[in-house]
């Protein structure tokens, strides 16, 4: 804000942002104290939670908060250019300018000659062994209580069990005299929940585990966290006036959003537009428009995959939009055909009979394929979105999926929030 005057709409909205945005972040207490003992502890530390839901925000407000210095390893990178390539990125830009300028003197220097594996295989971890005392060495000179090496987006390493395995022997090398020396610990951050456990497998000495603890998962906002966010942004720092109740539009984006941070951020700037555009002034109408430029950008590739497995117009029962249907009113992680035969026989008593409703069938279909809406979970006779935004985009097709003596979206929103503000579920699961 510039001399008292009103912020544009993507400085107070950042959804796309890695940087924290300290006047819109949401403290996460509980979370935070968990953070605090795991860092002021001595073993590496692991946060999971799905994607936009601040486990970025989280850790870096702390680490700027308790003066904690940190350089970041981007695993996608390992991906494609191998984890060694990761490390030397992870360095300030001028570091790795003159790191990459010291490889290729050394490579117009040399020969290529053929080497057997074996010669290559020790050749390999010496220059792994150098990449990882270079980022250490660079990061202990930084000044700060704690220093940590994250490595970030786990998850895309996590099924490559060969760059996992490498990631593990650098666990136990920083146990080494010559690399504890520099005072450096990993924070492992990504989407997998088991994270702990895929890289202690390859640990055949079993010391690994010992070495590691996580934080609990970071989950979605609660809903007096999400209304903080909400409310901070729209009426304190762009002071937008409305033609509709705050509260209204508050529960609406909690609903809309799943009450997940990144796409609070990103409605939050769609609807911001849209008020700047008129005034600084939220109608009714332009509610609806931000909502949908919303779904275009933000939910395109889901809504349409969505709309590929619902039955056609003409279908008579339409029980496979039935169970989408109650899919996106579902709240928990872990869904089963049980619970989505009880809902269905709530939400659309003229649609069912007292037959069996072929609820497994229709679920075990939308497993299928080669862009899936759901996955089996192992050992379990449940499944899960393949991706938390199917959710988003199920919810807003609902008026498609919405037969006429079903509830209506707002009176659905309305009893669904109402619920978890009131904490009348058990184990996560919406009782209709």
């Amino acid at each position: 804000m510039i001399f008292g005057g009103r912020p544009e709409p993507g400085q107070v909205f950042t959804p796309r942002s890695s940087d924290v945005n300290a006047d819109m972040y949401v403290a996460r207490v509980s979370l935070e104290k968990k953070l605090n003992r795991a860092i002021n502890g001595s073993q590496h530390v692991l946060i999971c939670g799905d994607s936009g839901n601040g486990k970025t925000w989280l850790y870096k407000e702390y680490f700027t908060k308790h003066n904690v210095a940190y350089r970041t390893v981007d695993l996608s990178i390992a991906i494609t250019e191998g984890l060694d390539q990761a490390l030397l990125k992870s360095l300030p830009f001028e570091q790795w300018e003159e790191v990459k300028k010291i490889e290729r003197q050394s490579l117009q220097a040399n020969l290529v000659v053929a080497k057997p594996a074996e010669q290559r295989t020790i050749e390999f971890q010496k220059k792994q062994s150098d990449s990882l005392e270079l980022v250490l060495q660079s990061l202990s000179q930084e000044r700060g209580k704690r220093r940590f090496l994250v490595f970030d987006n786990f998850e895309q390493v996590s099924r490559v069990d060969n760059l996992v395995q490498q990631i593990a022997s650098l666990i136990i090398r920083l146990d080494n005299e010559h690399f504890s020396a520099f005072g450096v610990r990993f924070l492992f951050v990504g989407v997998v929940s088991d994270m702990k456990e895929i890289i202690a497998r390859h640990d055949f000495a079993g010391t690994i585990a010992n070495r590691l603890t996580e934080i609990p998962e970071v989950e979605r906002l609660t809903p007096f966290e999400a209304e903080d966010l909400i409310v901070r942004g729209l009426e304190e720092k762009l002071r937008i006036s409305f033609d509709m109740p705050l509260e209204e539009i508050v529960r609406q984006i909690q609903f809309q959003t799943d009450r997940n941070a990144q796409q609070i951020h990103e409605l939050g700037y769609q609807i911001a537009c849209e008020a700047q555009e008129n005034g600084w002034r939220l109608s009714p109408e332009g509610m609806k428009r931000a909502e949908q430029d919303w779904v275009d950008t933000s939910l395109g590739q889901f809504t349409a995959q969505i709309e590929g497995r619902m039955n056609k117009r003409d279908t008579k029962i339409q029980r496979k939009n039935q169970v989408l249907f109650c899919l996106g009113a579902n709240e928990t992680n872990s869904i089963r055909a049980t619970q989505i035969e009880e809902m269905i026989r709530k939400f659309f008593p003229d649609k069912v009979s007292a037959g069996q409703l072929g609820v497994d069938q229709i679920l075990s279909g939308l497993a299928e394929g080669d862009n899936p809406i759901l996955i089996r979970n192992p050992n379990d006779p449940s499944y899960r979105l393949a991706n938390p935004k199917f959710r988003l985009a199920l919810r807003a097709r609902m008026k498609e999926l919405t037969p006429k003596k079903a509830p209506t979206v707002d009176e659905l929103m309305s009893l669904l929030l109402d619920m978890v503000e009131n904490n009348e579920t058990e184990d996560h699961t919406l009782n209709f």
